[in-house]
């Protein structure tokens, strides 16, 4: 690479760095927020340990709904929208690219 072209070369990745962040960043927030739900349930087992019998009951009742109905979001049921959706569009993306590629040798 030439020193020339050095500020276009930073300059278009830092510009497909933040297109990328900006394109992913509702999946970190989800992310963030999951880890928030899983911080909650340690905090509530932690008031388990220290709290009366009357307060147990509501705690541990409030667990269990916290377990039942974990935090997740998914589009269209099928797509997890978290950490992994960046591996997803990547694989997908590689997928299609090597059927594209097998199909343009065929013809």
């Amino acid at each position: 690479m030439e020193l020339d072209n050095l500020p276009r070369f930073i300059a278009l990745n830092t510009q497909v760095a933040q297109e990328l962040l900006t394109m992913f960043a509702p999946i970190l927030a989800a992310g963030l927020l999951a880890m928030q739900a899983d911080e909650l349930k340690l905090r509530l087992h932690d008031l388990l340990l220290v709290s009366e019998d009357k307060q147990k009951k509501e705690v541990k009742r409030f667990i269990a709904y916290v377990d039942a109905r974990p935090l997740r979001s998914r589009a269209c049921q099928v797509v997890p929208l978290d950490w992994n959706l960046p591996l997803v569009v990547l694989n997908l993306a590689a997928t299609y690219l090597i059927v594209m590629l097998q199909f343009t040798h065929k013809f």
